[in-house]
C-alpha cells in the first residue's frame, strides 16, 4: 500500500533523461525529480501526465538552491544522497555506498563538485564508500565524534550540533542518538536526512552495540516537536512503502509512533 500525502494537482513534462521534470501547472517554477516520487506515478521519459503530486515533496519549497539525488546503493537497500547547491555546484554526499562509480557518475552528469562526505553514523553499510570517494574527489569526511570508534579515518569529528555550509545551503546538524551514540540527522530547506534514525513507517534498530530504545524515542520526538509536519523525510534505507515521507505522515502511521510518544490521530 502506498502512503497518502498532502497533495496538489500538477501537469508535468518529464525530460528525455527520465529523471528531471518541470511543472506545466501547479506552483510556478516547481522543479521535481521523478526519482524522488513514489513509483505509483510510473513516470517515463517524454511523457506528460496529470497526477496528484505530494505537496510536501521538494518542489514547492527550497528547491531553488538544492539539488537532491536519492541513490539506491548497497546490499541492505541503502540510500545514499548526493546533494548539490544549484548556484555554486558544490555537493555533499551522505552515507556513500560502496559503488562510488555510480555516485561520481551522477555528480558529473549534474556538473557537481563533491566537496564533503557526511556519515549519519558509523555502521559499515553507511561508510563503505568513504575512502574510495575521498580518493576520487578529495572531499573531507565528517562523522560525529561519538561514532568515531566505528570509523577512525574521518577528517572531522563533530562534537556539537552546528551548521554546515554547502554553497548557498545551510544545514543544521541534529544529534539523534539511539541507533548509535553518534547518530545525526541533517536538515535544510524543509528536507530531513535521517540515516538510520527514522525510516518511512519505522525507525532504526536499537538492539545493536551502542543502541538504546528510550534514547531513540527521545531523539525522534525532538524531531517531531521542533520541525514542521511537511518536512520531507529522506531515510537511510528503502524499507518503507515509499522512498520518502513527511514528519506529519510519520506521526500518524509510523509503527513506533505510539511507543515513542509522537502519535497523532486526525
Amino acid at each position: 500500500m502506498r502512503v497518502a500525502l498532502p497533495s496538489i494537482i500538477m501537469m508535468i513534462k518529464v525530460n528525455s533523461d527520465g529523471h528531471s521534470a518541470w511543472c506545466q501547472s501547479g506552483p510556478a517554477g516547481c522543479a521535481i525529480d521523478s526519482q524522488q516520487l513514489p513509483a505509483l506515478f510510473n513516470l517515463s521519459s517524454d511523457v506528460e501526465k496529470t497526477f496528484v503530486c505530494p505537496g510536501s515533496f521538494p518542489g514547492n519549497k527550497g528547491r531553488h538552491s538544492m539539488i537532491i539525488k536519492q541513490i539506491a546503493i548497497g546490499y541492505m537497500d541503502n540510500f545514499s544522497y548526493l546533494i548539490g547547491c544549484k548556484n555554486t555546484r558544490k555537493a555533499l554526499v551522505i552515507d556513500p555506498g560502496a559503488d562510488v562509480d555510480q555516485i561520481v557518475s551522477i555528480a558529473q552528469k549534474e556538473n557537481l563538485e563533491i566537496v564533503t562526505i557526511l556519515n549519519t553514523h558509523g555502521h559499515g553499510d553507511h561508510t563503505a564508500g568513504n575512502a574510495a570517494l575521498k580518493e576520487r574527489t578529495g572531499a573531507q569526511v565528517l562523522i560525529h565524534a561519538q561514532d568515531g570508534d566505528r570509523y577512525r579515518a574521518a577528517d572531522v569529528y563533530l562534537k556539537a550540533e552546528q551548521t554546515l555550509q554547502l554553497g548557498d545551503i545551510t544545514f543544521d546538524v541534529i544529534h539523534t542518538p539511539g541507533h548509535t551514540p553518534g547518530g545525526i540527522c541533517l536538515h535544510a530547506q524543509g528536507n530531513l536526512f535521517t540515516g538510520d534514525t527514522l525510516f518511512v513507517g519505522d525507525s532504526g534498530r536499537t538492539d545493536l552495540a551502542g543502541g538504546d530504545r528510550p534514547t531513540m524515542g527521545k531523539s525522534i520526538r525532538r524531531l517531531m516537536e521542533q520541525l514542521p509536519d511537511d518536512t520531507v523525510v529522506w531515510p537511510g534505507h528503502d524499507y518503507g512503502p515509499t522512498p520518502s515521507s513527511t514528519l506529519g505522515w510519520e506521526k500518524r502511521n509510523n509503527v513506533n509512533a505510539i511507543e515513542y510518544g509522537y502519535f497523532v490521530q486526525d
